[in-house]
């Protein structure tokens, strides 16, 4: 009967500590702060982190005090360090339920290798993942599990990775399959090498090669045995990612994104 009393007495601290939690209250994990947006439905936001580092993991529900929070979004300059550069954040993998990602929520932070989006998420904010000038992110590989492209702002990838400041498109993004076209034609994602299970399908310029010379040819010009060539290199043209790098190999011959020979 103690035993139980006891355990009584625990259920209801708990219930009282539950109950005198507010809205806007703060929860610090690893140094990611979640803020409490709303107690019912019970909902949380990732705030202000400039101290989070590593490989970090963004909760998509956060148990507090018995009381299970839906992590529904990340604010705005969540991960801003105060400074143009933030290389402490080297990767961040978001959990389902995420939707929205704020406005510049990890500007500055250009150490980041790879990024995994859920199926959940909606929505990346303007220059979420900006880096100024001078200060070049190194992103090597994104993964979106969304099968709607989530809607991108503007410059959500800083000036590297738009088109018109001279993107090389060498960035793979895996998307599930039946998505290719829709992230292509999507604002914010068609900057990548769209690519689905291991096959490349995506943005980057061709370069066709005559498949007896080897040397590069153009489907506009050199009239119809050019255009004949193209196309049958195109029918003999397999692309895929080894090791992050764009391989394309057409008629046993393999080339280098840029189109050089590789031996």
């Amino acid at each position: 009967m103690k035993k139980l009393f006891v355990i009584f007495l625990a259920a209801v601290s708990l219930t009282a500590i539950a109950q005198q939690v507010k809205v806007g209250d703060i929860i610090d994990v690893d140094d990611i702060n979640y803020k409490v947006l709303s107690l019912d439905p019970a909902v949380m936001e990732v705030t202000e982190s400039p101290f989070a580092a590593g490989d970090i993991e963004i909760m998509g529900e956060l148990t507090h005090y018995g009381v299970k929070y839906a992590v529904k979004s990340i604010g705005k300059f969540a991960f801003f360090n105060g400074t143009d550069e933030n290389t402490a954040i080297t990767a961040v993998t978001f959990h389902e339920g995420l939707e929205e990602i704020g406005v510049q929520a990890f500007i500055g932070c250009n150490r980041i290798k790879t990024i995994h989006f859920p199926s959940t998420l909606k929505s990346i904010g303007s220059s979420a993942f900006y880096c100024y000038q001078g200060k070049e992110s190194i992103l090597s590989s994104v993964t979106c599990d969304a099968v709607v492209p989530p809607t991108c702002g503007d410059m959500v990838w800083g000036s590297r990775f738009n088109a018109h400041d001279g993107n090389d498109r060498n960035i793979p993004l895996n998307v599930p399959k039946g998505s290719v076209q829709a992230y292509r034609n999507a604002k914010g994602w068609e900057y990548f090498n769209i690519i689905t299970d291991g096959e490349e399908t995506s943005t980057v310029e061709e370069i066709y090669y005559d498949p007896e010379t080897g040397e590069p040819i153009s489907g506009g010009e050199g009239g119809e045995q050019a255009i004949d060539a193209v196309n049958s290199v195109k029918e003999n043209c397999t692309k895929r990612f080894t090791n992050g790098n764009l391989i394309i190999e057409r008629n046993g011959i393999k080339y280098s994104a840029q189109g050089q020979k590789i031996k």
